[in-house]
């Protein structure tokens, strides 16, 4: 019998209760474990999904917000998800919907998933119909991991949870990148100045800006894309939209910053460029190692994360002082930080 993935969701801070709440559903024939996103949990369970639609649908729960069976738990690639799709379903005489959650950062959105591959299917025979599907193409899209579904929209258990956490007022994340900074900033709080000058490379949507923006004189956010609006009222964020590459300024900084959704040598490079040409000696680089797949291949760009990392930290050894190599409450698996400073 082939096991089935569950895409699980839950107020904000609850998650464990969710888990403990899905495995006295499901009598404990049940794997789940957390993501590195606030209220998302992933299980897995050998059950029908029929029975574990039948159990979830009669239980009265108090942290569960959603349950989606899904099938297949694949690298986040949009050829890789119509190819999925194309090889399990017929959609050719049917009404159909395509659903994207995206969570986390890439150089598409929801709606061009959507689009991409309603496009495909359409071509196929099948009707595009939004509010009356009979299939749901359904893609969690979960940084570098996404899970493909092929549901009938009533296989989507929907739940009003009985207890809601929220943010304090002004301190909702932009994304779960700002949460990183929000980490490293209360752990590193030696490492700014409020005369500081900061070039945040790959910044959007901002949430690294804002979180530094507080401790810090002026914060440069380098991006083509649109920073969010919270983050452009901040009078010490200027936006400068171009890629890293293609930046020209006439100053020197004190923190370089990259998160950039980048292939690991490709932002180590990008972080390096910039440091030579902007960041004062004894200056500090923040940067995230990410192992990502290659576009063209759909084969990881290294063998494992901490050969990423020795990649990474090989080529800052020509420039930087390696202090601390972390790994941060909200880094995702396939994620490690750097924090060096520029040799004198």
């Amino acid at each position: 019998m082939s096991s089935m993935h569950l895409v699980i969701t839950t107020p904000a801070g609850f998650e464990y209760d969710g888990i403990k709440e899905i495995k006295e559903i499901l009598n404990g024939e049940v794997n789940v474990r957390t993501t590195y996103f606030r209220g998302l949990v992933l299980g897995r369970t050998e059950l029908r999904k029929r029975d574990v639609l039948e159990k979830l649908k009669k239980a009265d729960t108090t942290y569960i917000s959603r349950v989606i069976p899904a099938g297949e738990l694949v690298p986040t690639d949009i050829q890789g998800f119509i190819r999925y799709f194309e090889l399990n379903v017929d959609i050719r005489g049917k009404r159909f919907a395509v659903r994207c959650k995206r969570r986390g950062n890439h150089q598409f959105s929801s709606m061009d998933v959507e689009r991409e591959i309603g496009t495909v299917f359409r071509e196929k025979g099948g009707t595009v119909a939004l509010s009356s599907p009979q299939i749901l193409l359904h893609i969690d899209v979960i940084q570098d991991d996404s899970v493909l579904s092929i549901l009938t929209p009533d296989e989507i258990i929907k739940k009003t949870p009985k207890v809601v956490r929220k943010w304090e007022k002004g301190q909702r994340p932009i994304s779960r990148a700002e949460l990183k900074m929000r980490e490293i900033l209360e752990r590193f709080p030696e490492m700014f100045h409020k005369d500081f000058v900061v070039i945040d490379i790959g910044a959007a949507p901002g949430g690294w800006s804002r979180a530094m923006s507080s401790r810090v004189k002026k914060v440069y956010s380098v991006d083509n894309a649109r920073l969010d609006c919270d983050v452009t009222k901040i009078k010490n964020i200027e936006h400068i939209k171009c890629r890293g590459q293609d930046l020209k300024l006439d100053i020197k900084a004190d923190i370089i910053t990259n998160d950039a959704n980048l292939l690991h040598i490709q932002s180590a490079k990008l972080s390096a460029d910039v440091a030579k040409r902007y960041l004062r000696q004894g200056g500090a680089l923040i940067h995230t190692v990410k192992l990502g797949t290659v576009p063209q291949t759909g084969v990881l760009a290294a063998k494992s994360l901490s050969h990423a990392v020795d990649e990474v930290t090989a080529e800052f050894k020509k420039l930087f002082n390696i202090k601390s190599v972390l790994r941060l409450r909200y880094n995702t698996k396939m994620e490690k930080t750097i924090i060096a400073v520029k040799r004198d």
